[in-house]
């Protein structure tokens, strides 16, 4: 299990430049009391993103009060699921479609938090569950500050959108990766490994998927009416040098079938220590 924090060493100062859509060096003396959540709202939409591969995902999140001074009071903040704000921001942003996360996809308590007297801040926490989703769908959970005491409600910091990207081809795949000792790909292969692989979404259109060598693969596609075509594979720039081989060949497509859910990629590289390899990747669904 994977978990996010976010530390606010500065977050009251972070706060005098960002709710409210207001300019810059907000004067709370004229403002008044925002709450917000930090690192939220579309601004920060990226950031929301679920990409772990991890079955149970745990996120943590900040409810900050920002003012001029702390408060002398407490302050009951109410922070919940808004299913709604799914079509609302389908509306804003037509590039991904969304569905609402279904229920047994997370848990999250919508109870209300006090913020004591004197403080500023509060944690709370929403746990998703990969497992029971849908990897070609992409989904939603809109978190927001529903009710504030009373005090004003950040205008740009008032919506977690998490969100899982879905894409056609994503999901489990059994593959084999073969490797043979020199350049050609001739001769009897030294591995010939049978495994499992995830085709991992990065966008609708692109997944990376990882190589038996210490290689991803970027295969990106058109989606023209759920009919896929135009297949590129590729690698991250610098990927290579950063696992301290160099790729001399590919990589190349062999095989893209998404009908049949059959891929094969074929790439060689030098592993710097007079070795040539010669690597074909295949995954079927």
């Amino acid at each position: 299990m994977k978990r996010r924090y976010i530390y606010l060493a500065t977050v009251f100062s972070l706060s005098l430049f960002g709710c409210l859509k207001d300019k810059p060096n907000n004067d709370f003396t004229k403002i008044g009391t925002v709450v917000e959540m930090p690192y939220s709202g579309k601004g920060f939409f990226s950031s929301d993103a679920i990409t772990s591969l991890n079955d149970t995902i745990e996120m943590d999140f900040t409810v900050n009060i920002a003012s001029a001074n702390v408060l002398t009071t407490p302050v009951q903040v109410t922070v919940a699921v808004d299913p709604s704000l799914v079509d609302t921001y389908n509306a804003y942003d037509t590039s991904v479609h969304y569905e609402v996360l279904p229920d047994n996809a997370f848990s999250f308590d919508a109870t209300p938090i006090t913020i004591p007297p004197g403080s500023r801040l509060d944690t709370l926490h929403v746990t998703f569950y990969r497992s029971v989703l849908d990897p070609s769908k992409s989904y939603m959970l809109p978190i927001v500050i529903k009710d504030a005491s009373g005090h004003t409600i950040s205008g740009n910091m008032g919506v977690h959108y998490y969100h899982f990207i879905g894409n056609p081809i994503a999901g489990s795949y059994t593959s084999e990766w073969i490797r043979y000792n020199n350049a050609a790909g001739t001769g009897t292969p030294a591995f010939d490994v049978t495994d499992v692989s995830i085709f991992s979404p990065i966008t609708p259109t692109t997944i990376s998927v990882p190589s038996g060598s210490p290689m991803h693969y970027l295969v990106s596609f058109t989606n023209t009416g759920g009919v896929l075509s135009n297949f590129t594979v590729a690698f991250a720039a610098g990927e290579d040098a950063a696992n301290g081989i160099k790729v001399t060949g590919g990589p190349t497509i062999i095989l893209a079938d998404p009908v049949a859910g059959k891929y094969e990629f074929n790439f060689t590289y030098d592993n710097l220590a007079g070795g040539l390899r010669n690597i074909t990747d295949k995954f079927t669904k």
